[in-house]
């Protein structure tokens, strides 16, 4: 299983910014955040989406959960089921969970209060015109010591349920190389060959295909030690580098 990084998560990114009310609310309340991995989504990044994902704990019936939407969802071993108030019913695999800790600082109200101390100082300076630099020092040392101890950082830790895919829309894409089996690899070939733009790589592929074919007709598969040597061979460079070509421009 491969761990996803958060921030470049579209989900969870739009989660954490344009519906920012949300976050807020599901951390002041320890809700669940479910996040569902990058490669799944197909847009779904809409504020009803977003609170589709966002599960509370059923007061009346354990194990149950209430989405914001008022959907009910259940929690059985490492899957999520969806259960009333969806339109299909669908087992979602929970990959890991998290701790997840954002680190804030209440600047607006330090900076307020550095502002009216700062007043205050300037009303004594004005009253006193003719006080000594060491008691003007102490003021201005005051001062800032205020506004430092203001602006102590907070912490806001979420906890966060990944997902193999959205409770809603989406698309059931593996989560590591290991769920990658025979019809998974032919369903996305054929989604892969639906993109006019992908033509011209998929014709190498086709052709790598065809001559690797016709090389295991007269050649054994190599045993240990001789797979160096045949990755050195032009047919296998040949795919190689059609595949950094797909991964770089894809």
């Amino acid at each position: 299983m491969d761990i996803e990084d958060l921030d470049l998560n579209p989900f969870f990114r739009a989660l954490r910014t344009e519906h920012r009310d949300i976050w807020i609310a599901a951390a002041q309340n320890s809700w669940l955040l479910c996040i569902p991995q990058a490669s799944s989504l197909r847009g779904g990044t809409a504020r009803a989406d977003i609170e589709t994902h966002i599960l509370q704990p059923s007061r009346s019936f354990p194990g149950e959960f209430l989405t914001l939407t008022g959907n009910v969802v259940t929690v059985i071993g490492s899957e999520i089921h969806t259960k009333s108030g969806f339109a299909e019913p669908r087992n979602v695999k929970i990959l890991y969970t998290e701790e997840f800790t954002e680190t804030a600082s209440a600047s607006p109200s330090s900076s307020s209060t550095s502002n009216t101390r700062s007043e205050a100082v300037k009303q004594q300076q004005q009253q006193q015109q003719r006080t000594t630099t060491a008691t003007t020092t102490t003021a201005t040392t005051t001062t800032t010591t205020t506004a430092t101890t203001t602006d102590t950082p907070h912490e806001t830790v979420l906890s966060i349920i990944h997902i193999g895919r959205p409770l809603i829309g989406g698309v059931n894409a593996p989560s590591s190389a290991d769920e990658m089996d025979r019809s998974i690899i032919v369903k996305y070939m054929a989604m892969l060959r639906s993109f006019p733009e992908h033509e011209s790589v998929m014709l190498r592929l086709d052709d790598f295909v065809k001559r690797t074919n016709e090389y295991l007709r007269t050649n054994a598969l190599p045993g240990s030690g001789q797979l160096e040597r045949l990755l050195t061979r032009g047919t296998l460079n040949s795919f190689f580098s059609i595949l950094l070509f797909y991964l770089k421009y894809l």
